[in-house]
């Protein structure tokens, strides 16, 4: 079983092809990096021009991934907003290439992620708690500020650097990223992902 996770820019079609490009750029590095801690490459893949898609071979972490996705992406400015369609199933990536892939999981998740309603821009195809808890996600997190959304986005790691080690990357002082990160509801955030994983 893996998690596959569909999604698309919104607003895009006021972008520029620069923004376009920054916005990939910033999802693929970010998927790089969920790489590391969900056990496996994310094939990470653009699709249909403002459209991209990853999966997961570690399941749980689908939510995880979605917030860290959304957070990377809020860096580049607060007009930088994706929908994200999460699902579940099996299926099958010839060559690590998604415009390749098949199967239930890939199907849920364009499916999902076409009917997906106009204020609503985060689901789960499993509905029920996993459902629920998307959808408090979405709420949560498509408020946060380019500033919040750069302390949280490494912070989101399943296990997070300190907040020195995240301030000394980004330039700023700690209680700038400390500020960021209860401004954004970090601690509840990080005691939800971990209480949603532990539930599988």
């Amino acid at each position: 079983m893996l998690a596959v996770l569909t999604g698309d820019f919104i607003g895009s079609g006021d972008w520029s092809p620069g923004d376009l490009d920054r916005a990939h750029h910033a999802l693929a590095a970010q998927a790089d990096r969920v790489a590391d801690w969900s056990g496996g490459s994310t094939a990470y893949t653009r699709n249909r021009g403002d459209g991209w898609q990853m999966v997961l071979h570690r399941p749980e972490m689908d939510l995880r991934a979605a917030l860290a996705m959304r957070a990377v992406l809020r860096v580049e400015g607060k007009t930088f907003a994706t929908r994200i369609a999460i699902a579940r199933g099996e299926g099958e990536v010839p060559g690590r290439d998604l415009n390749r892939a098949h199967g239930p999981a890939f199907t849920k998740a364009g499916h999902a992620l076409d009917a997906m309603e106009d204020e609503i821009t985060m689901v789960h195809t499993s509905g029920g708690i996993l459902g629920a808890a998307t959808l408090f996600a979405d709420a949560l997190s498509f408020g946060w500020t380019p500033a919040q959304a750069r302390a949280l986005a490494p912070m989101l790691a399943p296990d997070p650097p300190t907040h020195a080690e995240v301030a000394k990357a980004l330039g700023i002082s700690r209680s700038a990223v400390s500020q960021a990160l209860a401004a954004a509801d970090y601690d509840h955030i990080a005691r939800a992902l971990d209480a949603y994983e532990a539930d599988g």
